[in-house]
């Protein structure tokens, strides 16, 4: 019976092992999925800055536009 006791013992221990390897995986990918998560926001705020000075700029050339075919 004393036997059966360490196997269970070393099944505990293993399978704690295995759970602190596993909480060690979740802190890595955490931390990755944020890194990857703030260079996300970055390109969206660099492409909305982009969106909305090209939106200017397309108005600025339908007002060009309209004063040249008023003048015709």
């Amino acid at each position: 019976m004393n036997n059966e006791f360490k196997f269970i013992d070393w099944i505990n221990i293993f399978s704690f092992g295995i759970g602190l390897y596993a909480l060690y995986i979740a802190v890595i990918n955490f931390e990755l999925n944020e890194k990857q998560s703030n260079e996300l926001k970055e390109i969206l705020h660099y492409l909305d800055t982009h969106l909305q000075e090209q939106d200017k700029h397309l108005i600025s050339q339908d007002k060009i536009l309209e004063n040249l075919t008023k003048g015709e």
